[in-house]
Formats: C-alpha cells, sequence, structure tokens
C-alpha cells in the first residue's frame, strides 16, 4: 500500500495529514509507505492535484466524491470538517479498516488467562471429578484414574497459557494512538494484569491439588476406617498405573470399603499396597485378594499381590 500525501511549500494541513497517516497506519499495523510529493504547478494534471493536501492511496483519492473531479489547482484543499483536514473516518475507510478493528494479538491474553484455568481445572478433576459425581448421585469408579492419564498433558497446556498470558499483559507496546484510544487500552492492561495474578494463583492450586489432598485429608480418613475383621494378614501388593498421589488415596478409599478388607495404605511413591485381610481361611484371603485386584482394575489400575506374611 503506498499513501501519497501531495502538497505545496507553506501549507498549514500538510504536517498533521502526515501525522494522521502515520498514526493509523502504526494503530492498524497496515504493510504501507508513506510518501510527500511537492507537487510543482506543472505536475497539476499528471498529479491531479486538487489542492494542498491530496492524499491518495494507490493512486484513488481518499475522497470518494473527488474520482470524476477535474479542478486541479495549486491552492489549498479544505475538507468538510471543521479544521479542514481530512475526517479520519474518510481516511479509515479509504485504508479498508474499521474504527473498532482489534489490533493483532488483542484478546489473546484474557484467552490464554482462561484457558490456563480450564486446563488446571481439567489437571485437577482426578481429585474433584470423582467427589463431584458422587455428591450428584453418580458413580465415580474409573473417574479418576480416566483423568489422571491426561494430567501430565494439562498441566503442561496450563503453564504454558498462563506464560502466554504474561506475555500480552507485560511486553512493551509502541505508542500507536491518541491519548483517548491510549487510555482506554491502559485501563484494559490494568484489569488483565489484575485478574491475571489471581489465575495464577488458581493454576498452582488446582494443579498441585492432588499433593495437597492427600496432605489434607490422609490422617482424618485413616480415623474413618471400618473396623478390621478379628483375625488378619497383611498382603502386599504391586500396583500399576496410579499417576498422581490422589490415585492412590481414592485407590484405598476403595480398598477399606470391601468384605474382608481391614485397613489399607497404598503408597503412591513406591506403587505398593499393604493390606490387611481376613485369615480365618485360605478361602477367605484368596477371596479378599480377588476383590482386591476387581476393585482396582475398576478405577483403571493392576493390582499384583508380591508377598504374603
Amino acid at each position: 500500500m503506498i499513501i501519497r500525501i501531495l502538497y505545496f511549500d507553506g501549507c498549514p494541513n500538510f504536517a498533521p495529514s502526515v501525522a494522521m497517516a502515520n498514526r493509523l497506519v502504526l494503530e492498524h499495523r497496515l504493510d504501507g509507505v508513506i510518501e510527500a510529493v511537492a507537487v510543482e504547478p506543472g505536475d497539476l494534471a499528471s498529479q491531479r492535484f486538487l489542492g494542498s493536501p491530496t492524499i491518495q492511496i494507490d493512486g484513488v483519492d481518499i475522497d470518494p466524491t473527488a474520482a470524476d473531479r477535474t479542478d486541479y489547482s495549486m491552492s489549498c484543499r479544505l475538507y468538510l470538517t471543521p479544521d479542514g483536514l481530512p475526517s479520519e473516518e474518510m481516511f479509515r475507510a479509504a485504508l479498508g479498516v474499521d474504527a473498532n478493528r482489534r489490533l493483532p494479538h488483542e484478546g489473546v491474553g484474557g484467552i490464554a488467562t482462561l484457558g490456563s484455568v480450564v486446563a488446571a481445572l481439567g489437571a485437577s478433576a482426578c481429585c474433584w471429578g470423582p467427589l463431584l459425581l458422587i455428591a450428584l448421585g453418580g458413580s465415580a469408579i474409573g473417574v479418576s484414574a480416566t483423568v489422571a492419564r491426561w494430567r501430565p498433558v494439562l498441566i503442561a497446556g496450563a503453564i504454558l497459557m498462563l506464560g502466554a498470558s504474561f506475555y500480552f499483559a507485560y511486553r512493551r507496546r509502541p505508542a500507536v494512538c491518541g491519548a483517548c484510544c491510549r487510555d482506554g487500552r491502559r485501563g484494559s492492561r490494568r484489569l488483565q494484569r489484575a485478574l491475571l495474578w489471581p489465575s495464577a494463583a488458581i493454576v498452582a492450586v488446582l494443579t498441585m491439588f492432588p499433593h495437597q489432598v492427600t496432605a489434607w485429608i490422609g490422617e482424618a480418613e485413616q480415623s474413618a476406617l471400618k473396623q478390621a475383621p478379628r483375625t488378619t494378614r497383611p498382603v502386599a501388593l504391586t500396583i500399576a498405573g496410579m499417576t498422581c498421589e490422589r490415585c492412590a488415596t481414592t485407590l484405598r478409599d476403595r480398598l477399606v470399603q470391601l468384605e474382608g478388607v481391614g485397613n489399607a495404605h497404598v503408597d503412591f511413591t513406591t506403587r505398593r499396597a499393604e493390606v490387611e485381610v481376613d485369615s480365618e481361611s485360605q478361602a477367605t484371603v484368596d477371596e479378599a485378594i480377588t476383590r482386591i485386584r476387581d476393585a482396582a482394575a475398576a478405577l483403571g489400575y493392576t493390582a499384583t499381590p508380591s508377598g504374603m506374611s
């Protein structure tokens, strides 16, 4: 795009017209070249000079009513505005842009912030998802393990989007528009930054949720375990498929509800479970182990007995 501003020396509206052209090009990130052309008396017709300043975009006058005019002259050109300059509406229309057009990447920071919170909610769904389903009267079996498989991907997505939010909120931007527009954008950026930090805190809490849950409720759950059978035998099992500490908590909660099972301890770090089973007979032990394996499989894990004592 070539923006030509034709003028003669001494024109009072030449400098304001150049300033307006530069501002609009920067404001809308246009790929345009601004040329200032001093017109001589012998070039009026060839330059289609209708007075100073005459503004043409790719050879076309920005005033749509000037297409058929031939009154070329070395005179001042006054547009139908209070100051005689071309109106911004006319200039924008000739440039093919809208006054309300959003700049490239404008608003992306807010979207990225929201996306990071949503991703963090997904990453912690292995913890709150089963609790929500239970509260609504549904079944939570298998939900925690299924969602937990996606937890690393969701955490990575939340961190990336949060980083993008900080970039768009704090990156330096050129001053490309007037005071009114500039003040509006400053207000928008202040709001974005004000929302960003609480969102970052929410993301941090949500992504760390399984570890916090284990710390918060571990002891309380132990005290709420059902009464163990009179005679018990500890059974050690290797658990495969767990992806977070909450997985271990969920499995333990399920195991202590089984018939023939007393207390249970599931360690996410070692991927092992220590379960007290009814030892009245070998048959009751075998039945309890079968129930344990079936319960683990229903949650998406594999439980393999590694030894008994």
